[in-house]
């Protein structure tokens, strides 16, 4: 239930005024979305053999070797015609987004689960049309407003259910023990 009113809230939040809106940048989302569930899943295994600090320098590995590709797309004169300033905000967030929080989610992941991390990404929406109302000065409308409201709605429910059924499940198991 939780599941089908997040995602109605999503639908909502992509509607223009006159129709539901679905676009090239709306198909990245999803796709954004369902990769970042299966990289969720693909943690809470991986935490079973291996450690935090581990999946932290496979998954950036990985990450560099899919875009290995796209290297010869870059554009290399304005790369290193930037300032040092930009070069060490560069590095910087390198190590602390890709370094010591991505370590420290992977640390965290298998007590949260793939379940409530996935659920969670139904916010990006809602995080997009806040941030570009405060960035960017967009108006909002009450369909956006009512998506958005759905989507909160539909993902603390589902976790309140998941983390309900968790406690009934460890109750139970500690009758039988």
């Amino acid at each position: 239930m939780g599941a089908v009113l997040a995602l109605v809230g999503v639908v909502l939040s992509t509607f223009d005024g006159t129709a539901i809106v679905f676009g090239w940048g709306e198909g990245v989302i999803v796709l954004t979305m369902l990769t970042f569930a299966v990289f969720m899943i693909l943690i809470q295994w991986m935490s079973k053999y291996i450690n935090a600090i581990q999946i932290t320098l496979l998954s950036n590995l990985s990450g560099l070797i899919l875009l290995l590709p796209f290297l010869p797309a870059a554009d290399y004169g304005r790369l290193w015609s930037a300032d040092w300033t930009m070069w060490f905000l560069l590095i910087a967030s390198g190590i602390i987004v890709h370094g010591i929080t991505n370590m420290a989610w992977n640390r965290e992941m298998p007590k949260v689960g793939a379940a409530n991390a996935a659920l969670l990404m139904n916010l990006e929406p809602f995080v997009a049309m806040s941030g570009s109302t405060l960035i960017l000065g967009t108006d909002i409308l009450i369909t956006e407003v009512i998506g958005a409201i759905l989507i909160i709605s539909g993902v603390t429910l589902s976790i309140r259910r998941v983390r309900r059924n968790t406690n009934f499940y460890m109750n139970d198991l500690e009758t039988n023990n």
